[in-house]
C-alpha cells in the first residue's frame, strides 16, 4: 500500500496498545531467517486472533530479515513483534552503515531478476501498511502492520 504510516498505524500505535510483544537480536547470516520465523510462528500462537497472519507474516518476515542480511553490512539484526487482538507489527532493524534506505524498485531502471527484486514489491502487497525509519550511525528499521481482516 504505502510506504509511509497513517497517523494511527505503524509503529507507535502498534506498541501502545500491544498485548503480547517479543523482541531479539540474531547474527547476521541466513540460519537466522528461519529462526526469526520459527519464534514469529511462536508469538502468534500465544494470540490466536492473528493466527491468520501467519502465512503473510511470515513471508513478510523472511523478506524483512533476508533484506537486511544482503544489503546491509550489519554483523546481528534485531526483530520486533507485537501483536494485539486484531494487528500484527513486524520491524526487523540493521544496525549497518549503508547509506541507502530500503524502497520499492524502480521499475523501468532495474527490473526484477527471477532471484531478486520483488521482497519488498510482496510487503507491500501483503501489509496494510509498512515504512522505514533511518538510524543516524546505526542501520535502519523496516516495518510493516497486518490486520486480521484483511489477510489474504
Amino acid at each position: 500500500m504505502t510506504t509511509r504510516p497513517a497517523a494511527d498505524t505503524g509503529p507507535s500505535a502498534a506498541s501502545e496498545t500491544a498485548d503480547h510483544g517479543d523482541a531479539f537480536t540474531l547474527p547476521a547470516c541466513p540460519a537466522s531467517v528461519s529462526e526469526a520465523r520459527h519464534r514469529l510462528c511462536r508469538h502468534l500462537s500465544a494470540t490466536p486472533s492473528t493466527l491468520s497472519l501467519r502465512d503473510d507474516a511470515t513471508l513478510i518476515l523472511s523478506e524483512l530479515v533476508t533484506n537486511a542480511l544482503i544489503h546491509t553490512d550489519s554483523a546481528q539484526i534485531t526483530c520486533h513483534f507485537h501483536t494485539t487482538a486484531r494487528t500484527l507489527y513486524l520491524a526487523v532493524t540493521d544496525h549497518g552503515n549503508a547509506p541507502t534506505t530500503p524502497h520499492l524498485p524502480d521499475q523501468v531502471r532495474h527490473p526484477e531478476t527471477p532471484e531478486h527484486g520483488r521482497g519488498l514489491l510482496l510487503v507491500d502487497t501483503l501489509a496494510h501498511t509498512w515504512g522505514t525509519t533511518s538510524h543516524p550511525r546505526d542501520g535502519h528499521t523496516v516495518w510493516a502492520l497486518l490486520t486480521a481482516d484483511e489477510c489474504s
